[in-house]
């Protein structure tokens, strides 16, 4: 594995993430297919990841990672690893993603649906 010297932040648009806030960063993925998938959902205009490029746990839904953080929470079930499954794709981005105020910095999911209904 790869040594990371220095901050690592999260390459998705408009992510503030950086190491040091306990929020895993991911590197992506050497299967070309899956690689390919989280660059073209990652939306960043001509980019192709460094061997640096990392992207950020909350970008991911719980049902991604191999422990699902919610379940395991639910139980008192804490863990130091946050691995995700080997197919998993980051599908949630700024679009639909809100920070809690709090130095968690954990991610609160908006259901888009049920806001657009209540309107």
């Amino acid at each position: 594995m790869d040594r990371v010297f220095g901050m690592v932040y999260c390459v998705a648009k408009n992510c503030r993430t950086k190491s040091g806030q306990g929020i895993h960063l991911f590197t992506f993925p050497k299967d070309s297919e899956r690689r390919e998938l989280w660059i073209g959902n990652i939306n960043r205009e001509n980019f192709e990841p460094a061997p640096h490029s990392r992207l950020c746990a909350l970008h991911f839904t719980p049902d991604q990672f191999v422990i699902n953080p919610e379940l395991a929470k639910s139980i008192g079930y804490t863990s130091k690893r946050n691995d995700l499954k080997d197919t998993a794709v980051p599908t949630v981005f700024k679009k639909d993603i809100k920070r809690k105020k709090s130095n968690s910095a954990q991610l609160k999911t908006l259901d888009l649906e049920e806001k657009e209904s209540q309107s």
